[in-house]
């Protein structure tokens, strides 16, 4: 979601939160298909969940940069 690099801020790979972009209380059972995932920085990950409805990874972009436009 942000381009965060684990390895070069803290030496290790694979520092990272997946996100279902349809949250599991609303999706029911089931299998989640690859499409339903996103990974992301767990800083960019949190605030998903603060807003109701759940703010999307494009919205999350979108906040993120409006105050350098």
């Amino acid at each position: 979601m942000c381009g965060f690099d684990s390895r070069a801020s803290y030496g290790i790979e694979g520092v990272v939160d997946v996100h279902h972009v349809l949250p599991l209380n609303q999706r029911g059972e089931g299998i989640t298909a690859l499409e339903d995932l996103v990974v992301g920085c767990p800083t960019c990950h949190r605030p998903l969940h603060t807003q109701k409805p759940v703010l999307t990874p494009e919205q999350l972009r979108q906040r993120r940069l409006a105050p350098f436009l």
